[in-house]
């Protein structure tokens, strides 16, 4: 179906709940990486595994939360999307 003006409602619902649904997943990934790490330290001490849990910590958990966030931002959009057109 083809819109000029307007949405598929059911559409977008169903894409808001899968966007919801992607972000819940990089949470969970981002939590078992962390943890994963943080398993770590009991079988490699030193400076390398420093710098690993470091640059997870100060990199790549913020990165992969930010991204999380933002997908959850779009399906609060397509829903408050949805409530405005029902609204009319």
């Amino acid at each position: 179906m083809s819109f000029t003006d307007g949405a598929d409602l059911e559409a977008l619902g169903q894409s808001a709940t899968k966007l919801s649904d992607i972000a819940k997943r990089i949470d969970d990934v981002t939590a078992d990486v962390g943890k994963s790490v943080g398993r770590l330290k009991s079988a490699w001490g030193g400076d390398d595994y420093g710098r690993l849990a470091s640059g997870y910590m100060s990199q790549i958990q913020p990165s992969l939360s930010a991204v999380a966030k933002g997908i959850a931002a779009m399906a609060d959009v397509l829903r408050g999307e949805v409530a405005e057109q029902r609204a009319g």
